[in-house]
């Protein structure tokens, strides 16, 4: 004996179980366009985060070859780019040029490095300085120290 089924009564559409394939394209494509903009912006951030280590970097080396021209370890004269010897990524330059005033000099250090797409780096610091063999020392006694006792 077969049991027969209740008639299908017509009424209201029942609620969809699943996504149509235009609904699943459409989200894959928002999915895809945010994820090349997220790589994009990563891509910026990191390119960023170089520049400011190379400007960082290029300041201090700046800094410390300019030192080195006040204290007389570098020759105050202009020179051409030269390799930092602990770093030769890095390469640094002097131009030395006369003041208005006798001994004195405006002396410009410039520090670079190569980019990874094949452009410079450059950073220049500049200082007006008198000449350290002008400058004199406390290291070096007077000429004249004859000392006078008063009695």
């Amino acid at each position: 004996m077969r049991l027969a089924r209740p008639p299908i009564k017509p009424g209201p559409p029942l609620p969809r179980a699943g996504l149509t394939l235009l609904e699943v394209i459409i989200s894959l494509a928002i999915f895809l366009f945010s994820m090349v903009a997220l790589l994009h912006l990563m891509s910026q951030s990191g390119q960023q985060a170089l520049e400011g280590s190379f400007q960082t970097e290029a300041t201090f080396r700046c800094q410390s070859k300019l030192a080195e021209v006040m204290h007389g370890a570098v020759p105050m004269s202009s020179s051409g780019w030269t390799a930092f010897a602990e770093a030769p990524d890095w390469s640094w330059e002097v131009d030395c040029q006369s003041g208005e005033f006798a001994n004195l000099n405006n002396v410009q250090v410039g520090v670079r490095r190569k980019k990874p797409d094949g452009s410079y780096f450059e950073v220049r610091l500049s200082q007006m300085m008198v000449a350290p063999a002008q400058r004199g020392s406390t290291l070096v006694s007077p000429a004249n120290s004859s000392s006078s006792g008063g009695n």
